[in-house]
């Protein structure tokens, strides 16, 4: 939750040898949501604290879970959401259209969303996260990354770097646990592609 994004972000701050990665659960980016579902913070509030993060802690990458179509999330608040999501350097994102589960409070809700709209949105939101891999992956172009290899398969490894990005490298000499410095120097969705140097 956005209370241990606090703490995580100082220990980020302050250890060198954490990697520079966080998962936060946002869900909402809507103040009429994040209400209805028991969260006691803002959205201003998250922009600001993962912007704070990222200004702070070079590189670090941060992914997401967002939901749409909550009960009551109107095209206003979805569009909130939106222009937040639109405000952070995500490396990625996954987006789920909201479904009742048992013994919660949020399926007793009225102002259920229609399927074909929680549809919608989710497309909206996918197209988002396209533009948002993309953007946070070409920062590195041309930059030396630490890569951990963790995965040898048809004469090229694939490894992550200390941000938990993906990379692709042509490579017959190296195993699976060794760390090299990758040249990055292109990328093709969320995958980064790179030559040993």
């Amino acid at each position: 939750n956005i209370k241990t994004t606090l703490d995580i972000y100082t220990h980020l701050k302050e250890n060198k040898k954490l990697m520079p990665h966080l998962h936060v659960s946002i869900q909402s980016l809507d103040d009429k949501i994040l209400k209805l579902m028991k969260r006691n913070y803002s959205a201003e509030f998250v922009v600001k604290l993962l912007n704070k993060v990222q200004n702070e802690v070079p590189d670090s990458a941060i992914t997401a879970d967002i939901i749409t179509g909550f009960p009551q999330e109107d095209e206003e608040n979805f569009w909130n959401t939106f222009e937040n999501l639109k405000k952070i350097d995500f490396s990625d994102f996954h987006i789920f259209p909201y479904s009742d589960r048992e013994k919660t409070a949020a399926a007793a809700f009225s102002g259920k969303i229609e399927p074909e709209i929680k549809k919608e949105r989710v497309k909206i939101l996918e197209n988002l996260k396209k533009i948002k891999i993309r953007e946070f992956r070409e920062k590195f172009l041309g930059t030396v990354q630490k890569v951990y290899i963790e995965e040898i398969k048809e004469g090229k490894a694939y490894g992550y770097t200390e941000n938990y990005l993906r990379v692709e490298v042509n490579s017959v000499s190296h195993k699976v646990a060794d760390i090299v410095n990758v040249k990055i120097m292109s990328s093709a969705g969320d995958l980064l592609k790179g030559e040993i140097i």
